[in-house]
């Protein structure tokens, strides 16, 4: 018995669905201080989670986090119908998130002491300009 092949089937669902998913994905994509918001929310959610495989508690870094976290929702829901625009908010967090897990990973468990310093340098350049994003840091110019 010969099976009818579901792709000409399935080609005009797939055609008249491309539209839908199309406009559901337009808009103006996110300016690059969103961008930069949602890597500094995933650079501080990867510390916090660092400082609990080291058992030790930051809550500097936690308050900084939800801090970030309040400030993106509040840009996401100035966006409701932008799928793209939270498409790319999210994006850019999780790739923060894995690069500053990447660097501790370095920093702490790298045999090269050099390697180690350099990712110590870039953990502490990325937070300092994550830092300069909070409200009321009169710090971050100096």
């Amino acid at each position: 018995m010969i099976y009818p092949r579901p792709f000409p089937r399935l080609a005009p669902l797939i055609l008249a669905l491309m539209p839908g998913l199309a406009s559901a994905a337009t808009g103006p994509p996110p300016p690059e201080g969103a961008l930069n918001l949602a890597a500094c929310h995933g650079f501080y959610t990867a510390v916090v989670e660092h400082s609990r495989l080291v058992a030790t508690e930051n809550d500097a870094a936690r308050l900084r986090r939800d801090m970030l976290a309040a400030m993106m929702n509040a840009l996401l829901a100035e966006q409701v119908e932008n799928r793209s625009y939270k498409v790319a908010l999210m994006q850019s967090r999780v790739r923060a998130r894995s690069q500053m897990r990447n660097l501790f990973r370095n920093a702490d468990f790298d045999s090269d002491p050099r390697r180690n310093r350099i990712a110590k340098g870039q953990i502490r350049r990325s937070l300092r300009a994550c830092d300069s994003l909070m409200i009321g840091n009169r710090t971050a110019h100096s």
